[in-house]
């Protein structure tokens, strides 16, 4: 029973060495892109860009949230014609582990000890955001595949440069928060969820949690 006790010890501090050492990795000098929930489709040069109204994990994305994240129209952080219910600080990574094209990929990199919502390990997971320039800092959560690629995983999960011009698409209000223009560099990496910093990342979350449950009561 001691031997049994002292090897589940060591493995649960083995994930953990590993998790941290994971969501310690920074990708660095990363061009962003600005996006938002409810944007129209578009060709960007030979590139195709597709509506917001779903993404990858939530295909009433845009009805989840309350409407369009307008990246003008806007009161501080959040859209100025509503109160969303979901978290306003949210980016797209170009991995979809959901896709059977990336069953193989999805086993190979997405760590094992994540735990799925809504069907996906990646879906709502949130990461660390930092101006290359300025080293500003923000959080947010991964709710969207892109820009561009889908199955960019060495990139997302290891130490390779993103496939695409572009490696990662950001809300508009984690653009305003960082001071950033699209094409502009960014580091990121994975965030340890349980000890995320207060910021209005936290309390957009916690606001937008509270209208979920007042826009139930009223429906």
């Amino acid at each position: 029973m001691k031997k049994r006790t002292i090897q589940a010890f060591l493995s649960f501090m083995l994930v953990n060495v590993a998790l941290s050492t994971f969501a310690s990795d920074w990708h660095y000098g990363i061009r962003a892109s600005i996006f938002w929930i409810g944007e129209r489709a578009a060709w960007i040069g030979a590139h195709f860009s597709p509506p917001g109204t779903m993404s990858s994990w939530d295909p009433h994305w845009r009805d989840n949230y309350g409407g369009i994240d307008h990246p003008i129209q806007r009161i501080g952080y959040f859209p100025a014609r509503f109160a969303p219910t979901e978290n306003p600080f949210y980016v797209a990574l170009p991995f979809n582990d959901t896709s059977s094209a990336n069953r193989e990929l999805s086993r190979r990199f997405v760590p094992v000890a994540w735990s799925k919502r809504n069907g996906s390990k990646c879906f709502g997971r949130w990461i660390e955001i930092r101006a290359s320039e300025t080293g500003k800092r923000c959080f947010a959560q991964w709710m969207d595949v892109g820009p561009w690629t889908t199955d960019d995983a060495s990139y997302v999960f290891g130490h390779s440069r993103p496939k695409a011009p572009y490696g990662i698409d950001v809300s508009p209000a984690v653009r305003d928060f960082l001071g950033i223009h699209s094409g502009d560099r960014v580091d990121w990496r994975f965030a340890d969820e349980q000890n995320l910093p207060f910021g209005p990342w936290i309390q957009a979350k916690e606001e937008a949690i509270i209208f979920q449950a007042i826009k139930r009561k009223i429906h």
